[in-house]
């Protein structure tokens, strides 16, 4: 298996949205990250087309990262609520 990009949202958003990652951009989180993120997937299809193009074998794909929640106390409706909340949120509920 190959890989293009890891974690592509750790650097859109940590390296141009908060700052917190290289580049440490924060000065227009409206635009700059969606901007780096259409261009890790022009990035990404380029490197996928000259993966297929020279014959490589394997799958090819970017690494992304997901979050999992648990309830701080499972037995409390209102956290195991929260939890599921989060896990809709990052798109694993």
């Amino acid at each position: 298996t190959w890989c293009t990009i890891n974690e592509p949202w750790t650097q859109c958003v940590l390296g141009f949205c908060f700052g917190s990652h290289a580049p440490g951009r924060s000065g227009a989180p409206g635009v700059e990250p969606y901007l780096a993120g259409h261009h890790m997937l022009l990035a990404h299809a380029e490197a996928v087309a000259a993966f297929r193009v020279g014959g490589f074998q394997g799958r090819i794909a970017m690494v992304l990262n997901t979050e999992w929640y648990e309830a701080q106390d499972p037995e409390n409706p209102a956290d195991q609520a929260a939890k599921e909340r989060a896990l809709a949120w990052g798109g694993l509920g």
